[in-house]
């Protein structure tokens, strides 16, 4: 969590760096890691007042540090590595930024291409080797991936430039992911990423390919709550943790008491079962013994799934956050209603209790509305606003009725003695273990609950015995309840788990860290293994320290842009030394390098996570008739190896960037018809 004199010098290092790799050398000096320190400064500074947090951390970062690799040409360390990928990503930021105020201060004369010509000047930027004129954009508006250039409001951006030009020439071979959002198939674009940083960077800002890969193969949220599980199975371990990581971590989240509610309702069935009975209650003290034989083992199941439900929803509120509204839903809605047996009922409703004052404030904010929404694109605000009309509500025109109740906030002097009443029937309950666990669970809530509202008035400290037998077991109980994978749950759930790269949206820290599962197991050739707990409680506040490292977006303001001076990396990048502003008529072309030979460091990276037998093998994955034709060709023509021919297919891809950016894709969609069995689109 960078403090503002540490991010002054940080911004420093941007504005007066003459070349990229000073600019990396400087901020690798600020993530550096000194041998006699138990933790780098980046990471202790925010950590040191949680011992237990920066405890879990370290351990993690020893891991890190101890594991070798190479990058580039060089000897490094895991820890190298993490810091490498940051470090690409805050310049990455940087450089769009700087793209974007340069720009500004440079704008395209008047000419033919005006701004009521955006999209056809926008199209020119992006294909001017374009030998008559660039692909008509009227076929690709019919096709979702138009999204993409409509998302960039046609500012060019050279950064994103391969990728803009691929998805225009290739845009009617999309499909839809498990989110739902379009994205151009694998096999369509994996030819073309071989010795081409910048467009490897841009799929994954998109579309999280590498991510999506390794969170598939190694780190399901299955795996995750095995971790946290295994971390959590001693009730004092659970309590003590929880009293660092929320007021570590609650402000991302914006919890209120209120949402404890679902972890008190689910903790109140088990506090029933195991609490002891009043002395003058004559019924037996535990339900097993009035249980058949034959009824026990199912007793024990349910009692072990109880135990998994409460700790489920105590990761959905310790580890969880609310998720967006799908942005489909309001104008499902919106049919809806109009669509309903009731309209018109609803309608006249809304007019006879809105008198004509109302009508034209609501005409009026709704003029206002639209303009907004012209320049934000926030369709959301029009179908609330229009839904009102329709909608079955007992509110008027002006008010708003899609924000949902708060609900009743928990008593946190019911918790307290909830919490104490579990410590007292340890001694006298027929199950110590979960009267111990429940005491943890709301030991850990009413801390949270003083966290979210420090003005309360002060509650003793709760405290949880820590002399239990055994540790209460959720693993066997969790094998036989549905897989929870990150790709099965769904996107409108209002809670989810944080799995440790959620923290983190910047692409080559997400790529890192999705990495890091895979080097967390305890035995990695055995794909079974859980991963490592201490580490995996590591990953959680490594990711978010992570995260907020690299929210400052270092950027030139107007006076610095147009001193040639400063940011000068940022000038040599992009080569604006070669532009002549005066006949730019289109916007600037910058004759940027997208082999990254000058940018060393995003081409390592880049090679690093995508090395060329990586590549091939995710040839070999998108195409479904391709390794049967490979087995032919290897049992009765003799040809070329698999794993050759599929690294041939990689490197000869990119021969084709030149017609592409020429504005043609014949030549290439022959390439993938007669290497991939992809069908050929005439466009």
């Amino acid at each position: 969590m960078s403090d503002s004199k540490t991010t002054d010098t940080i911004a420093m290092h941007f504005r007066h760096s003459t070349t990229v790799d000073e600019l990396v050398n400087k901020l690798r000096a600020h993530y550096v890691w000194h041998e006699e320190d138990d933790l780098p400064e980046w990471i202790a500074e925010p950590l040191k007042d949680f011992p237990l947090l920066a405890s879990y951390a370290q351990t993690l970062l020893q891991t890190l540090r101890s594991i070798p690799t190479s990058f580039g040409d060089q000897e490094a360390t895991e820890y190298d590595l993490l810091v490498n990928c940051m470090i690409t990503d805050q310049i990455m930021t940087s450089l769009r930024e700087f793209e974007l105020h340069y720009r500004a201060a440079h704008p395209v004369p008047d000419s033919e291409y005006k701004s009521a010509n955006t999209i056809s000047s926008y199209m020119h930027w992006l294909f001017p080797a374009a030998r008559k004129k660039p692909p008509n954009s009227s076929n690709l508006k019919r096709s979702p991936l138009y999204r993409y250039l409509s998302d960039t409001y046609f500012i060019p951006c050279e950064l994103d430039k391969e990728l803009m030009q691929v998805i225009s020439l290739l845009y009617h071979q999309h499909k839809r992911n498990d989110a739902g959002k379009p994205v151009l198939r694998r096999a369509y674009y994996v030819p073309l990423m071989y010795e081409h940083p910048y467009f490897m960077y841009a799929i994954e800002q998109n579309w999280g390919l590498y991510y999506n890969r390794m969170i598939d193969q190694h780190a399901t949220m299955q795996s995750v709550l095995y971790c946290l599980f295994d971390s959590y199975a001693d009730s004092k371990d659970f309590m003590e943790f929880q009293k660092e990581w929320f007021p570590f971590s609650h402000s991302r989240f914006k919890q209120t008491t209120a949402d404890m509610h679902k972890l008190d309702l689910d903790c109140s069935e088990l506090f029933d079962i195991v609490k002891s009975k009043k002395s003058y209650d004559t019924s037996p003290q535990s339900i097993d013994e009035v249980l058949r034989s034959d009824q026990k083992d199912y007793w024990i199941y349910f009692m072990k799934t109880k135990r998994y439900s409460i700790l489920f929803s105590a990761m959905q509120f310790f580890f969880g956050y609310k998720s967006e509204k799908n942005s489909e839903l309001p104008l499902q809605q919106l049919r809806s209603s109009i669509c309903a047996d009731q309209i018109d009922h609803h309608l006249q409703a809304i007019l006879k209790k809105s008198t004509e004052t109302i009508l034209e404030q609501y005409a009026a904010d709704f003029g206002k509305l639209l303009k907004e929404v012209k320049t934000s694109r926030n369709y959301d605000s029009v179908y609330n606003y229009v839904n009102r009309l329709f909608a079955n509500t007992k509110q008027t025109l002006l008010e708003d009725d899609d924000a949902p109740a708060d609900r009743e906030p928990v008593s946190i002097d019911q918790l307290v003695q909830q919490q104490k009443r579990m410590e007292r029937n340890r001694s006298n309950s027929h199950y110590p273990g979960d009267c111990q666990f429940l005491s943890a669970i709301y030991a850990s809530m009413i801390h949270a609950a003083h966290c979210l509202n420090p003005l309360k008035k002060s509650i003793s400290a709760c405290t949880v015995s820590a002399d239990s037998l055994e540790p209460l077991a959720f693993t066997e109980s969790f094998e036989s309840c549905t897989d929870y994978s990150i790709s099965t749950l769904s996107p409108i759930e209002k809670y989810r788990f944080f799995i440790p790269s959620d923290y983190v949206s910047a692409p080559c820290t997400k790529m890192i860290f999705s990495h890091i599962y895979h080097i967390a197991k305890k035995n990695i050739s055995n794909p079974a293994a859980s991963l490592d707990a201490p580490q995996c409680l590591g990953s959680y506040i490594l990711a978010f320290i992570a995260e907020n490292e690299l929210q400052p977006v270092y950027a030139p303001d107007d006076k610095q842009i147009n001193n040639n001076h400063l940011w000068r990396w940022a000038h040599k990048l992009l080569h604006t030394s070669a532009v002549d502003q005066r006949e730019s008529k289109t916007p600037i072309a910058f004759p940027i390098d997208f082999s990254a030979n000058d940018f060393p460091l995003l081409r390592d990276t880049m090679r690093w996570f995508w090395p060329l037998e990586q590549l091939a093998a995710l040839i070999h994955a998108s195409d479904i008739d391709f390794q049967s034709r490979l087995k032919y060709q290897t049992t009765v023509r003799c040809n070329l190896s698999s794993q050759e021919e599929r690294e041939e297919i990689a490197k000869k891809g990119i021969a084709y960037w030149e017609q592409l950016q020429q504005g043609t894709s014949d030549g290439y969609q022959q390439f993938l018809k007669d290497n991939l069995h992809l069908p050929k689109h005439n466009t």
